[in-house]
């Protein structure tokens, strides 16, 4: 389906809970809605600019009447979802650009805004009034804000930074420090989302990899890391035909590519969208500047299209309801990379070949084998003691032999030409057969 183009460089979307509708926050400064049938075909229904500044997020109520926008002067403004109206303004809501926002589950009436100092603040989404003030302030983190999760079951909010760490804070604590925060990853970390039922979260990083974290074993560091992404993964979503396990995630990278990859055990799907000059044919092997960074992906409320947006201008739909139809056959081919036991890629493996038996006759070759006897003199010494004196001659016969070098002639068993080792005798001189 052709893609819908913005006159602008889009920077943050979302879908609404309740109906048909995508917004879309531009770098012009202008907030449009659109709406879209089931064959995906949009159209728009309004739009705002209510600064010149860049609309850098957003974040809609869980009823779905009020969209937050946050903008690159650090004002949050609020305005009505059905005619663009403006509600409310809260100029110099944070004293930096806005990055990222949120809203905190269905029940909380609370959101979440991350602006570019690293500076999270949590608000009451209920008064609306223009000088409010957030409900809470953290500072834990030294670059910007790049992403947040909500967990529902212990009312955390997890949130990710360009600083290479990921903290989670209790936001019912009056305590205005993190309940936990991660070592350095050594990496931006660029999104974050939760799969497994919650259980474990995903982290992309700027070099690729994403690293894995389990709840239940904490949050200091990752237990494991998904290779094989070659640039960066700038936006995750986990896809809803997989909400019974939550293992499938489709991943936007700054080489344009929207790839699905299964996660535990972990392996490439393939590639089902991408944004910039890329042929289909050629989209695997395409090269970085043929493609245009993906900057966000949501999926819509019944699972079916993907929204996308990147340095293209365009806000893309992807029709991902039958992508991951399984083939039935459940079995893998020779070719499906090796897995550990935490069901990560390590290494391709390279299809084995067997070797067809050839009759050969024995083919002999030397092995120089140079012993190294002093321990092993110390059992006839113990014999000595026990029988008796020990004579000179036997002491210096012992000593001759305490460095001795044997041939030994085998017949060919390995490539190998020439070994070395350590045996437990004097002395040996003899051929093995076949």
């Amino acid at each position: 389906m052709p893609d819908t183009k913005l006159g602008s460089q889009p920077l943050d979307l979302t879908f609404h809970p309740h109906e048909d509708v995508v917004f879309t926050a531009l770098l012009n400064g202008e907030i449009r809605c659109y709406s879209y049938d089931e064959e995906g075909k949009i159209s728009i229904k309004w739009k705002l600019r209510p600064s010149k500044k860049s609309c850098r997020a957003l974040a809609i109520t869980p009823d779905g009447e009020k969209l937050w926008c946050g903008y690159k002067s650090g004002t949050i403004v609020i305005v009505n979802t059905s005619d663009g109206e403006l509600v409310s303004e809260l100029q110099k809501a944070h004293s930096a650009p806005l990055s990222r926002m949120t809203m905190l589950g269905d029940s909380l009436n609370m959101a979440a805004s991350g602006d570019d100092d690293g500076v999270i603040k949590v608000w009451d989404t209920r008064p609306l009034l223009n000088a409010a003030s957030p409900i809470r302030t953290y500072t834990h983190h030294s670059d910007y804000i790049s992403g947040f999760v909500w967990l529902n079951d212990k009312k955390h909010l997890v949130a990710t930074s360009g600083d290479g760490t990921l903290s989670v804070m209790d936001v019912r604590s009056s305590k205005s420090q993190p309940l936990a925060q991660s070592e350095d990853q050594e990496d931006e970390i660029l999104s974050v989302i939760a799969i497994k039922g919650e259980k474990k979260l995903a982290i992309g990083t700027q070099l690729g990899p994403i690293a894995i974290f389990d709840r239940s074993k904490g949050y200091a560091d990752c237990v494991d890391r998904f290779i094989g992404h070659p640039q960066s993964v700038d936006a995750m979503v986990a896809l809803s035909s997989s909400r019974l396990t939550f293992d499938i995630v489709a991943t936007g990278s700054s080489d344009g590519l929207i790839r699905v990859v299964q996660i535990h055990p972990s392996k490439f799907l393939g590639v089902i969208a991408s944004h910039g000059i890329v042929e289909e044919s050629d989209a695997e092997e395409s090269k970085p500047s043929e493609g245009f960074p993906v900057e966000r992906m949501q999926l819509n409320r019944n699972g079916k299209w993907l929204a996308s947006i990147s340095h293209d201008e365009v806000l893309k739909l992807t029709n991902v309801e039958d992508v991951l139809e399984d083939d039935g056959d459940g079995q893998d081919t020779e070719e499906d990379s090796e897995e550990d036991e935490s069901g990560f890629n390590k290494q391709p493996r390279a299809t084995k070949k067997r070797r067809t038996p050839t009759k050969q006759g024995p083919k002999e070759f030397q092995i120089r084998i140079y012993l190294i006897l002093t321990k092993i003199l110390m059992h006839p010494l113990q014999q000595t003691k026990r029988g008796g004196k020990s004579n000179g001659n036997e002491k210096r016969r012992r000593e001759g032999r305490s460095h001795a070098m044997v041939e030994l002639q085998i017949p060919s068993l390995t490539n190998y030409s020439h070994t070395s080792a350590m045996l437990p005798v004097y002395s040996l001189n003899a051929t093995l057969p076949m």
